[in-house]
C-alpha cells in the first residue's frame, strides 16, 4: 500500500487521500506494476501514538465511495472501493492533536499488502484568558469603562487551552503538549485601546502545555487595553512534509485591562510668577499681603513605570488624572519659603490659600496638564520678617496627587514661581491739632523697613485705606458724618478721605471740618487694618498703630491774665 495523509487540524477531515494497492508482476525481462486490488475490499487499519506515545482518542477513516466513517483502533476493518488502477479514496480525521502512525494491511492467500504513514494533527486554535480579568466590550468607549486590572509590568497569569471549536464551544485536545515540541508557543499582545496608541514591546515569553492546557506569567509595559494571543508557530515540523507547513494560527483573547501606571510623575511646564501688590518701577508687595499669580504655574503629569519612565499611552482619555475635580480632594499642595528671617538662619513662615485649578488634555500630545487655580501665598508678618527688602523665593510643593485608579505621585514636585521684591511695611500716622474754627488734616503714610529705619514708601500709590478700616470716636466703621467731639465744649465734625483713601507716593489723609467757634474737643481714629499694614508697636503684638487724634481748640494760650495795659499811639 502507498498513501500519504496530509497534515491537518483537529476535528477537520482531510481531503481525498489516495490509497494505492499495487504489486509487481514479471513481464519478459522486466517487471511492471499493476493493481493488486480492485472492487470492494476490507482493509485493516491500525493506529499508533507517536507524539505523544499514548492517547485515548482514536482517529476515523471514511471511504469516499460509501460515505461511512470507521473509528480506527487496532487492525480495524475499513471497507474501501478500489478502481481498475488499484486506487481507493479515503478521508482522515482526528479529534485530538499530535502525531499518529497509520498502518494499512490486507492479505489473502499468498498475497499480502501493507503500508504506513505518519500524520501530524494540529490544534485548530489556542484560546487565551487572563486570570481575574473582567474587561469586556468591543468599542473604545467600552474599553475605557473597564476597571483597573493591573499596573504596568505587574505580572498576571495567562491560561491557554488548545483545541477545536464544536457547536460554538472550545473542545480541548488533551494530547497537545509542549514537551514534544522543538518550537514553543510564544505569547504576544495587541493594543485595543487607546486608539492610535503605542504597542509596547515584550521579550520572549513562552507557554508550556500539558494535556491541552497551559499557563504562563505575563506583564504589559504600557497603559491600555490589550488582546492576548499565541504567535503563529509550526508544531511537529519534522512530521509535516508539505512545502508550506501548517501553523497554529493566532486566536486573540477578549480584552484584557485596563493596565494603569505604577505612579504619576509631575513636571513643571511653566513656573509662573507672582503678581506684585504695587506694579511700579520696583514691583513689590508687603510682608503679610496675600499674593496671587500674575501667570499661574502649569504642570504636566505623566504616567510612569516602576523606574520612572514615561508611558506613551497615558494621555487623552486614558490620562485618568485629568478627570479629577475639586471634589476629589487632589492634588494637595503646601508652601515653604527660602527667604531667611532676621536671625539669618531660619526661613520665614509662609501660608497659602488653595483654589482648585483646571485640567486639560488638549494639544497634539494629549498629555494631562494642570493649571494652578486662584491661589494666594502670604509671607507671615512677624518680627522675624522685619528685614531689608528681599526678593520672594517661595516653593510650591505638590505633595499628593492620586488619579481615580488609585495611582499616586512618585515624588514631590517643587515649583518656584518668579518672585518680586517684598518689603516689611506698615501704616503710620501722627496726631494733629488746631483751632476750632479751621479744618484739620490728619496724615497717613505707608512706610517700610530699610534695615536701619522706617522710610516712607514713596512708590506706594496702590494702597487704598478702605472706609471700613476706619472708625471715628467709636462710631460705626466708615461713618464719617457729624462725628461728636470728645471732651472740651462739644460740637461735631465731618471727615472725608482724600482721593477715596488711595495713597499717593505713599501718603494720604483724612480731612476734618471745623466744629466752629466755641466748640472744642478731639476725634480718635480707630484703625482695623490687614496684617500687612500692622506692626509690633508694643514690641510683641501685631496690631494697627495706636489711634491718632485730631484735636480742635484744646491747645491755646492761658486764660489767666496777670497784667494788662492799654497803649495808645
Amino acid at each position: 500500500f502507498s498513501f500519504n495523509i496530509p497534515t491537518t487540524y483537529a476535528n477537520q477531515e482531510t481531503g481525498d487521500v489516495t490509497l494505492r494497492a499495487i504489486q509487481s508482476e514479471p513481464q519478459g525481462t522486466t517487471s511492471v506494476c499493476k493493481a493488486a486490488l480492485t472492487g470492494s475490499q476490507s482493509v485493516a487499519f491500525s493506529r499508533s501514538y507517536v507524539l505523544p506515545n499514548s492517547g485515548t482518542i482514536n482517529p476515523a477513516i471514511r471511504d469516499t465511495s460509501s460515505g461511512s466513517a470507521t473509528t480506527v483502533t487496532s487492525a480495524t476493518a475499513v471497507p474501501l472501493t478500489f478502481n481498475a488502477n488499484g486506487e481507493a479514496r479515503l478521508r482522515f480525521s482526528y479529534k485530538d492533536a499530535g502525531v499518529l502512525g497509520i498502518t494499512a494491511s490486507w492479505s489473502s492467500g499468498s498475497l499480502s499488502l501493507t503500508g504506513s504513514d505518519n500524520v501530524a494533527v494540529l490544534p485548530e486554535k489556542i484560546s487565551l484568558s487572563a486570570s481575574g480579568n473582567s474587561c469586556s466590550g468591543s468599542t473604545q468607549a467600552s474599553y475605557l469603562a473597564c476597571s483597573k486590572y493591573k499596573m504596568v509590568n505587574e505580572s498576571f497569569t495567562v491560561t491557554g487551552t488548545a483545541g477545536y471549536t464544536s457547536a460554538g464551544s472550545l473542545v480541548t485536545t488533551p494530547n497537545f503538549g509542549t514537551s514534544q515540541l522543538t518550537s514553543q508557543p510564544q505569547l504576544q499582545h495587541s493594543l485595543l485601546a487607546p486608539s492610535g496608541g503605542t504597542t509596547p514591546s515584550q521579550g520572549s515569553v513562552t507557554m508550556s502545555f500539558s494535556s491541552g492546557s497551559g499557563s504562563s506569567s505575563y506583564s504589559i509595559a504600557d497603559v491600555g487595553v490589550y488582546a492576548l494571543g499565541i504567535v503563529d508557530f509550526v508544531p511537529y515540523p519534522s512530521y509535516q512534509d508539505e512545502t508550506t507547513q501548517l501553523k497554529v494560527p493566532v486566536s486573540w483573547s477578549g480584552p484584557v485591562g485596563r493596565i494603569v501606571p505604577r505612579n504619576l510623575l509631575a513636571v513643571t511646564s511653566s513656573a509662573g510668577s507672582f503678581a506684585p501688590q504695587c506694579a511700579v518701577s520696583t514691583p513689590h508687595s508687603y510682608v503679610g499681603y496675600a499674593m496671587g499669580y500674575q501667570s499661574a504655574p502649569v504642570i504636566t503629569v505623566y504616567g510612569v513605570d516602576e523606574n520612572g519612565n514615561h508611558l506613551a499611552n497615558y494621555k487623552g482619555s486614558y490620562a485618568k488624572v485629568a478627570t479629577l475635580t475639586s471634589a476629589s480632594g487632589s492634588p494637595a499642595w503646601s508652601v515653604s519659603s527660602e527667604n531667611l528671617g532676621s536671625d539669618n538662619a531660619t526661613a520665614l513662615a509662609v501660608t497659602a490659600s488653595s483654589s482648585y485649578g483646571t485640567w486639560s488634555t488638549s494639544g497634539s500630545d494629549q498629555l494631562a496638564v494642570y493649571t494652578l487655580g486662584a491661589d494666594t501665598v502670604t509671607i507671615t508678618k512677624s518680627l522675624a520678617a522685619r528685614v531689608t527688602p528681599f526678593t520672594a523665593i517661595v516653593d510650591l510643593l505638590l505633595n499628593t496627587l492620586t488619579d481615580p485608579d488609585g495611582v499616586t505621585l512618585r515624588s514631590t514636585l517643587t515649583i518656584k514661581p518668579t518672585g518680586h521684591q517684598i518689603r516689611y511695611g506698615r501704616l503710620n500716622s501722627s496726631n494733629v491739632y488746631g483751632p476750632e474754627n479751621q479744618s484739620l488734616t490728619l496724615p497717613f503714610w505707608s512706610e517700610y523697613w530699610s534695615g536701619a529705619s522706617y522710610l516712607q514708601n514713596s512708590e506706594d500709590s496702590c494702597t487704598q485705606l478702605l472706609s471700613g478700616w476706619l472708625s471715628l470716636n467709636d462710631a460705626a466703621a466708615g461713618s464719617f458724618t457729624n462725628i461728636a467731639l470728645r471732651q472740651g465744649t462739644g460740637g461735631s465734625t465731618t471727615a472725608s478721605q482724600t482721593n477715596s483713601g488711595l495713597l499717593s507716593s505713599g501718603a494720604g489723609s483724612l480731612l476734618f471740618s471745623a466744629p466752629g467757634t466755641g466748640h472744642s474737643g478731639y476725634v480718635d481714629v480707630g484703625l482695623t487694618l490687614p496684617s500687612w499694614l500692622q506692626d509690633f508697636w508694643d514690641g510683641s503684638s501685631l496690631t494697627a498703630l495706636p489711634a491718632p487724634r485730631a484735636s480742635f481748640g484744646l491747645y491755646k494760650g492761658s486764660g489767666r491774665v496777670i497784667y494788662r495795659r492799654d497803649v495808645s499811639n
